[in-house]
Parts: C-alpha cells; sequence; structure tokens
C-alpha cells in the first residue's frame, strides 16, 4: 500500500482569544473526509493545529511547522477563507523544495471568483500568488482527493 504523507495548510488557532469560527480550520471532518477518499493508501495527516507547542514559544513552533512540511509528500493549502502570512510562506517553502501544492479554493472565495474583463466579458480571477503557487487548485475536497488518486507523480510548476 502506498504511504502518503499530507501538510494541511492553513489558519492555526491562536490560543483561547482566537474568535475565528470554525470555517477558518482544517476540521476532523475535512480530514475524514481525505482519508475515504484515498482509502487505496495509507495517509498521514499532518496538522500544524495539532503541534503541542504553546504560541509565545514562536521559535519552536515554527520548527516543528517547518519539519511537518518537509516531510510531507504533498501540501493542500486550504484558501476557502481569509489566510495570513504564514500560508504564503508554506506555499514558497513547499515550491522550493519541489513539494506539490495543492490548493483549496472554491468560487467565492477571498481568493477566486469572476471579474468583468475588456469588452464586459467574464473572466475567472484567481488572486496571483495562489495561481502561481499552486500546482493545482480545486474546487473541494472530493476533486482534490480524486487528482491525487489519479497523479502518483504530479507535475510541480516551479
Amino acid at each position: 500500500m502506498k504511504k502518503i504523507s499530507i501538510f494541511l495548510s492553513g489558519s492555526v488557532k491562536k490560543g483561547a482569544g482566537d474568535n475565528r469560527t470554525a470555517e477558518y480550520f482544517w476540521s476532523e471532518e475535512d480530514e475524514r473526509v481525505l482519508k475515504d477518499a484515498l482509502a487505496a493508501m495509507e495517509v498521514e495527516m499532518l496538522n500544524p493545529n495539532t503541534i503541542d507547542i504553546p504560541e509565545y514559544r514562536a521559535k519552536e513552533r515554527f520548527d516543528a511547522d517547518v519539519d511537518m512540511l518537509l516531510r510531507s509528500d504533498v501540501i493542500i493549502v486550504d484558501a476557502r477563507t481569509k489566510k495570513g502570512l504564514g500560508v504564503g510562506a508554506e506555499m514558497v517553502m513547499a515550491k522550493r523544495a519541489g513539494i506539490p501544492v495543492l490548493t483549496l479554493c472554491p468560487y467565492g472565495s477571498e481568493y477566486r471568483g469572476w471579474v468583468e474583463a475588456e469588452g464586459g466579458q467574464r473572466k475567472e480571477w484567481v488572486h496571483p500568488f495562489v495561481s502561481e503557487l499552486s500546482d493545482q487548485i480545486f474546487e473541494n475536497l472530493d476533486d482534490l482527493a480524486e487528482w491525487i488518486n489519479g497523479n502518483q507523480n504530479p507535475k510541480i510548476k516551479l
């Protein structure tokens, strides 16, 4: 059975005072959907939200996050909601390390939609950094998992 380590890039809870809703974070349900869809593989989820190091120990948290990222086979970026500096940095690190970057970015999110172009035509718009740092962009987790199942040696944009 093929093994795959997936780094889940997304928002990280910033302690008890973080009032963002659950939609900002990878959920257990998201992880279950991915594992079920990748049932033919042994899946290891690497989620920075599971790091048990207090926020005030920034260097240790950073090192643990980067260690997880660098031992992954692929990173999946959660761009369903607005993200911060860390997600962009993780995308760049993955690109530099040759790790495929798959981005979950549905239409209507902060980073993907439609704009009016010359002549009144509607054109797809994707945030330039999402567009250029992602190897593939997906509307939903099912499509993303299907792509992983069919692409054992994905092409990586460098």
